[in-house]
């Protein structure tokens, strides 16, 4: 009831400034000596008026709608943060047993058993991130959006070339530099997923902290 109240307040009270600015136009130009009637010279005025009103009412609705769009970001900010920090924990862990695998190839005992913790690491670290969520993060700074765009890619590549490996791993056409090669190249991806979840995890604790 009081916001219909307000509105009717509202537009009485721009109808009552209309006329009123309107009669000191008129009497304005009647000083001037013109002819025209009160009426001719509100309709200009009344429409002027109308466009600065829209406008107004514009703005304020943009205002509004950016504001949701950024406390929407931040929720989804804070929401993730767990998640990343969980990924980020898992890749590190990655990273040197990636390591151990290459380097220490020919000592380990029981490679097949090395690389299922591999793969089950891998696993950990993949992101899952609905892509309505990671549009909703598109208004953050720093392109957070982007990075973990790119970091959800290069995991889930990493994540498909383990498994479709896993299938010839210990078959006779498995070389060593096959194997090497791409352990090296889940190495760099792994370095660089890392580099982009952590910046986008401090981004999100920054924005998650302002709620």
């Amino acid at each position: 009831m009081k916001k219909y109240v307000r509105e009717f307040g509202l537009i009485l009270g721009l109808t009552f400034t209309v006329l009123l600015y309107g009669f000191f136009v008129y009497s304005f130009d009647r000083m001037l000596g013109t002819k025209k009637d009160f009426w001719d010279i509100l309709g200009p005025v009344a429409t002027c008026t109308a466009t600065l009103v829209a406008l107004f009412f514009g703005v304020g609705q943009e205002h509004l709608r950016w504001s949701a769009v950024c406390a929407t970001a931040r929720i989804g900010a804070a929401k993730l943060v767990p998640q990343l920090g969980a990924v980020l924990d898992a890749i590190e862990k990655i990273a040197p047993q990636l390591e151990s695998f290459d380097n220490d190839w020919m000592e380990l005992l029981n490679p097949e058993q090395q690389f299922a913790e591999i793969k089950s690491t891998a696993n950990l670290a993949a992101l899952d991130v609905p892509m309505s969520e990671l549009a909703s993060l598109s208004s953050l700074n720093d392109d957070c959006a982007v990075r973990l765009a790119r970091a959800i890619a290069l995991l889930e590549l990493m994540n498909k070339s383990i498994a479709d490996w896993e299938l010839s791993l210990w078959s006779a056409g498995a070389t060593d530099d096959d194997r090497r090669q791409r352990v090296r190249k889940w190495s760099l991806w792994v370095r660089e997923a890392r580099t982009l979840i952590a910046s986008a995890l401090r981004t999100c604790k920054k924005v998650s902290a302002d709620l």
